[in-house]
């Protein structure tokens, strides 16, 4: 779910602390992943600076 996705990306950046992040999906994409899934994945990461201050 969109929901779980955000929560995975702003919980792995709060880990790794304020250095600069380069997110990706690991190993690829599984051929059944939602394409809105791997957008949204970006989308957020884009944004993770604004999504972290309202978090």
């Amino acid at each position: 779910s969109h929901e779980f996705i955000r929560e995975r990306i702003l919980d792995t950046i709060k880990k790794a602390g304020d250095t600069g992040h380069i997110l990706n999906l690991g190993h690829g994409v599984l051929k059944d992943t939602p394409e809105d899934n791997v957008r949204f994945f970006f989308e957020t990461a884009k944004h993770a600076d604004e999504l972290l201050v309202h978090a």
